[in-house]
């Protein structure tokens, strides 16, 4: 498998196997992946694995506020459900699909595939699609089953949400 990435100009390219056919989670190479995509975005990067069923998130300590606050009012399942129906259309496609999440964020999920065989995915995003305003976070929020206290802690953390 050959990697490409950009370093101070240059294309680099960096080529590695896979030690165990259909397992993607034992490759050190891919938190230096998921580093170099945030420093180079500033986006976190997401790595889901099929045989797990286990996320690895990149930063782990920079995650999205209002997703954490998101998922400490009503669970992670709303967040996975999404992934993995974002997840089966992009492999439908054969491609990426762009998606809005459950509670409004847009992102990206990009499946890893070798010789036809999902290992697993990519997901990045939480974004907001058009400027920061109150009308647009009670659109993305109205179907959330959310206090109005939980409704302004989450208000605030929409605020920070990258544009």
């Amino acid at each position: 498998m050959v990697l490409y990435y950009h370093e101070r100009g240059k294309v680099m390219e960096v080529l590695f196997p896979l030690k165990t056919q259909g397992t993607i989670k034992n490759l050190s190479i891919l938190e230096d992946v998921q580093r170099l995509f945030y420093e180079t975005t500033g986006l976190g990067l997401s790595l889901y694995y099929n045989e797990t069923n286990q996320y690895d998130f990149y930063p782990t300590s920079e995650k999205n506020n209002y997703c954490r606050l998101i998922q400490s009012f009503l669970g992670t399942g709303p967040c996975i459900k999404s992934d993995q129906e974002a997840l089966g259309r992009a492999t439908r496609s054969g491609s990426h699909c762009l998606y809005t999440c459950h509670a409004g964020l847009l992102n990206i999920a990009v499946p890893l595939t070798l010789k036809g065989q999902i290992l697993g995915a990519m997901f990045t995003g939480q974004l907001v699609s058009e400027p920061h305003s109150k009308e647009s976070f009670e659109h993305k929020t109205k179907h959330l089953d959310l206090t109005p206290p939980q409704k302004r802690t989450l208000y605030n953390s929409y605020l920070q949400v990258k544009h």
